[in-house]
């Protein structure tokens, strides 16, 4: 089955949050993201404008969950400094282990989204960085274990998927995702 690559535009509320300071690749100038800093809510107006379907329930689709890294300070801060001419960090980036040690969360930590997206019949994959959780499934199972709809339409002639509603996981991960 060929899998499509989710984009998270409803979702990225869900998913962005975790990077909301990334306004940040080459500015000396620290930046606030605010409350939408993508446009997310005018993206989805345009998006209910257009044809919109609802996505199959069995259709394979893949996510990615970005956790809330550990040491977001540190991290905006080493973020400016490796982009800053003249800083003695500046172009000294991290390596995913290095990345994964300073920012990434335990084995232990995943396995709880692993167990709990198998419960929904989702598998999941963690990137070396250990702050994002790749989860593969169908859409019925996405839609059930993120409490969401999935929809699909075009936007700049490139196909979405995308949710009307917020998706939600359970508070009982205990994490800031």
């Amino acid at each position: 089955m060929k899998i499509k690559r989710f984009l998270m535009i409803a979702m990225m509320g869900f998913v962005i949050f975790s990077v909301a300071n990334t306004n940040v690749w080459a500015s000396t100038e620290k930046k606030k993201a605010g409350k939408d800093p993508y446009d997310i809510n005018k993206i989805l107006k345009q998006l209910m404008g257009k044809k919109v379907q609802k996505v199959s329930g069995n259709q394979m689709v893949s996510l990615d969950v970005i956790l809330k890294p550990q040491n977001s300070n540190e991290l905006n801060s080493q973020i400016y400094a490796v982009n800053t001419p003249g800083n003695p960090q500046f172009k000294k980036f991290y390596t995913p282990m290095m990345f994964q040690s300073k920012f990434g969360y335990s084995n232990s930590v995943l396995d709880q989204f692993k167990s709990f997206f198998k419960k929904y019949h989702l598998k999941t994959f963690n990137y070396k960085n250990v702050v994002i959780v790749n989860v593969v499934g169908k859409a019925k199972y996405i839609n059930k274990a993120f409490a969401t709809d999935l929809m699909t339409a075009t936007y700049h002639n490139n196909p979405v998927q995308f949710s009307k509603k917020k998706p939600v996981l359970s508070k009982s991960l205990g994490i800031k995702y």
